[in-house]
C-alpha cells in the first residue's frame, strides 16, 4: 500500500498538470500511433514510409506523427521536401 501512496503523490494535483498527463496517455492509447512508434523505434523513417506501413492517408499519418512529436515521443527532422521521424527515447 505504501507504493500506491508514493505513486499518488507523484501525480500532478493541478488541472494543467492533469491535462498534460492525460494528453500523454491519449497519445499512447491509439493503436495507429503505437504502430507508428514501433515502426520508427530503431530507424528514422519518412512520412511516406510511415504511410506505406500503416496503410492510411498521408494527412492522417501526419496528424498522428504530429501528436507523437507534440508529446515528445518522436523527433522530427526536415530534409528538403521530406520529413523524418524517429523515437526520442527507446524506453518508450
Amino acid at each position: 500500500m505504501t507504493d500506491l501512496r508514493r505513486t499518488a503523490t507523484l501525480l500532478p494535483t493541478d488541472p494543467t498538470g492533469r491535462a498534460v498527463i492525460a494528453k500523454f496517455f491519449r497519445a499512447l492509447g491509439d493503436p495507429t500511433r503505437l504502430r507508428l512508434l514501433e515502426f520508427v523505434l530503431h530507424e528514422e523513417k519518412t512520412v511516406t514510409q510511415c504511410v506505406e506501413h500503416v496503410g492510411l492517408a498521408q494527412d492522417r499519418v501526419s496528424s498522428h506523427l504530429g501528436c507523437l512529436a507534440g508529446c515528445g515521443f518522436v523527433q522530427v527532422r526536415r530534409e528538403g521536401r521530406y520529413t523524418h521521424y524517429r523515437v526520442v527515447d527507446p524506453r518508450v
